[in-house]
């Protein structure tokens, strides 16, 4: 199967160069990879990193508290960051939290030894599900403890598949797989894993040190006024034809819309379908604060605080890839809508459990749901207090990965 492997990432190298020509964020991928051996060793400042990769964007908030943790503990090592996605690299390529930022090179076996050879690193932390096989390879040889971080699995997934069988010899002598839930670990040591361990979710950690220092925004408090205030995250347009037309007849609601996608094409749709009761963040202002119904956020970053002041929320994504990051949200004690494709995040399900998430996978059941909160009062309270308190009891992760990061170094 590794002949395969390795004629699928050829393949997938040449879908990138041919969507280049249309694609902005593929031509972006090839760019930040365009003499890389080069470019990377001019970085360089140090004899050995403690190396961290991030998928892209929503990885990269599962890696930034194990990080701060790791450069606290350990003041003098240096971080190498890597992205694979131009939507993490792009947006982070130059947060102070690492000395050195840059896309990972395509996995081939040359490539691992090179980047290798610059980075030397210590140990290497992998959040959820990279399981690059020349890499794991080569980190393998070079004697280099790898950990995988905040993962999930359940039955199907590759790794675990009979065709999967070449990757899970490898993952099953890395270092350790950290992973976030019971129902994982049973998963992996049913099929014989032995190197695991329940350590929860980091991106927990990460809500709630953002919760604790959320600035206050009075524009935004003067846009509610008295009103309940809806807000919806990070959403796609199959979201928004399930729950914008029933908050939009609620006058007694205030909305915000955050959508996933902030270009200037993406904001113009959306102002055209909601009308002339919306304003853009960018132009709020003392004005029409009091006077709009709808605020869009055209801008990125301020999404995780402006939950502080929610009622309810819509999360998106899950009628496309998957839902987007439901805690950001829950940590306020906002209860969470968000669509069907969400099984592969144990929170989606564990907030249904709990009571403070709801799957809607058609408007007429949004409806319903959103009525229930809405007009009872004591339903409401009651899903918030179970959304908070379902994000609060899983804190501690954080501690529990550097605690394995640390006997990594010292092994």
């Amino acid at each position: 199967m590794r002949w395969l492997y390795s004629i699928s990432l050829k393949l997938y190298w040449l879908f990138i160069v041919l969507a280049s020509f249309f694609k902005p964020k593929a031509k972006q991928w090839l760019a930040g990879r365009k003499h890389w051996r080069k470019h990377f060793a001019s970085k360089k400042e140090a004899s050995s990193y403690l190396w961290f990769h991030a998928a892209s964007l929503g990885e990269f908030e599962s890696a930034k508290p194990i990080i701060e943790a790791v450069k606290l503990a350990y003041p003098n090592k240096k971080i190498w960051l890597t992205f694979f996605s131009p939507s993490g690299y792009e947006l982070r390529k130059t947060d102070p939290i690492a000395d050195v930022i840059t896309y990972l090179p395509l996995d081939s076996r040359k490539t691992a030894r090179d980047f290798l050879d610059i980075v030397q690193p210590e140990v290497a932390v992998f959040i959820r599900y990279e399981f690059w096989l020349h890499y794991l390879d080569e980190l393998h040889a070079r004697n280099v403890p790898l950990l995988i971080a905040s993962a999930t699995f359940r039955e199907g997934q590759f790794l675990l598949r009979h065709y999967g069988q070449f990757i899970k010899r490898r993952a099953q002598r890395l270092f350790a797989i950290l992973v976030q839930d019971e129902k994982s670990m049973a998963l992996l040591q049913k099929h014989g894993f032995t190197n695991v361990a329940i350590a929860g979710d980091t991106r927990v950690d990460r809500v709630v040190k953002i919760a604790s220092t959320a600035t206050r925004f009075p524009l935004v408090e003067k846009f509610i006024g008295q009103k309940k205030l809806f807000i919806a995250g990070s959403c796609w347009p199959p979201d928004e034809d399930v729950f914008l037309d029933r908050v939009l007849r609620d006058e007694n609601t205030r909305v915000i819309l955050a959508p996933h996608e902030v270009h200037e094409a993406n904001i113009t749709r959306l102002v055209r379908k909601v009308g002339n009761t919306s304003v853009r963040w960018s132009q709020l202002n003392t004005t029409n604060a009091e006077n709009a119904h709808v605020l869009i956020i055209d801008n990125i970053g301020l999404l995780s605080q402006v939950y502080q002041y929610g009622d309810m929320a819509f999360v998106g994504g899950g009628f496309t890839t998957g839902i987007h990051n439901l805690l950001e949200a829950t940590v306020y004690g906002c209860p969470v809508f968000f669509g069907p494709n969400h099984k592969a995040f144990p929170e989606g399900i564990g907030l249904i459990e709990a009571g403070g998430g709801f799957c809607v996978d058609q408007k007429a059941l949004f409806e319903q749901q959103y009525e229930a909160l809405l007009s009872h009062p004591a339903n409401l309270k009651k899903a918030a207090t179970a959304a908070k308190n379902y994000t609060l009891q899983r804190s501690g992760a954080t501690a529990k990965t550097l605690n394995f990061i640390q006997k990594a170094l010292e092994r």
